[in-house]
């Protein structure tokens, strides 16, 4: 496959997820169905293939130079030894959607491995009041707890689920910018703890994130009815999705793929088939 200049391995992860998920379900596609299924795995090598310390690890590949770069925050450093010369946040992003491959898609033997040490960089990493060095806003904070949620949720070690529970205290009482990754891990949160507040304030964000015209919002929606069996959720994750193109059109035309609609559709499927049913 070609690399583009600049690889970013939470973007390049995302892809892979719903790259994947659709392998065997495009139509007539130029690429072929064993390439998608191919590419995929390549994107999830690539991305296991940087090189962690203390579990953080350089999230862009500079292809043209061939070296790696500390992260999207910091784009023109190289990368360095120094956990804190990492960004936490597409750390944690890449970790997310590593995290997804693992439970719904394949059973990949490194993966497990790979983000159990970011989040015991995590763990070690973490400040007395919840936060983590170069945490600049909430939606930084945000995407960190959602990856120790789901991590605790695959592995079941309740020292994820401390750091988790030690995050979302945080991350309430900073809420200055509000992002569906914060909300997604408030709910999921409030599925580790049964701490109604993670879920008030969850539910909350969902409320407050109901203006966006894209699918971005449909996962959250879709985790706020599954909790709630309030049908309005499922509603309003079934309008998000209308704001991204449709499956069938991105499984016919495949020259320009949205990768973002891609994974997004994929992750309501494997995840949420009681929303779409409703459609």
């Amino acid at each position: 496959m070609e690399y583009a200049p600049f690889i970013v391995n939470s973007a390049t992860q995302r892809a892979a997820y719903g790259l994947r998920f659709y392998a065997g379900r495009q139509h007539q596609s130029p690429v072929g169905q064993e390439s998608w299924h191919a590419m995929s795995a390549k994107m999830t090598a690539w991305t296991l293939a940087a090189p962690q310390h203390h579990g953080f690890f350089p999230t862009v590949y500079d292809a043209e130079r061939g070296v790696w770069l500390a992260g999207s925050e910091t784009p023109n450093a190289s990368a360095s030894v120094n956990p804190s010369g990492y960004s936490v946040g597409t750390c944690a992003a890449t970790g997310v959607w590593l995290l997804r491959w693992y439970t719904d898609l394949a059973d990949d033997s490194m993966i497990l491995p790979f983000v159990r040490r970011l989040g015991d960089g995590l763990v070690e990493m973490q400040r007395a009041d919840g936060g983590f060095p170069l945490s600049l806003s909430s939606s930084t904070l945000g995407v960190v707890a959602l990856f120790l949620a789901q991590l605790a949720q695959a592995t079941g070690d309740s020292s994820y689920a401390r750091a988790l529970v030690r995050v979302c205290a945080t991350l309430m009482a900073v809420m200055d910018n509000p992002d569906c990754s914060a909300g997604l891990a408030l709910l999921k949160a409030y599925r580790l703890s049964g701490d109604r507040s993670h879920l008030e304030k969850g539910l909350r964000l969902a409320d407050e994130l109901g203006e966006m015209n894209d699918g971005t919002p449909a996962e959250l929606y879709a985790e706020a009815y599954r909790l709630t069996m309030n049908q309005d959720y499922a509603l309003r994750a079934l309008a998000a999705m209308r704001g991204l193109r449709p499956v069938a059109d991105l499984l016919h035309d495949t020259d320009q793929l949205d990768f973002e609609a891609l994974s997004t559709w994929a992750i309501l499927e494997a995840n949420y088939p009681d929303v779409l049913v409703l459609s």
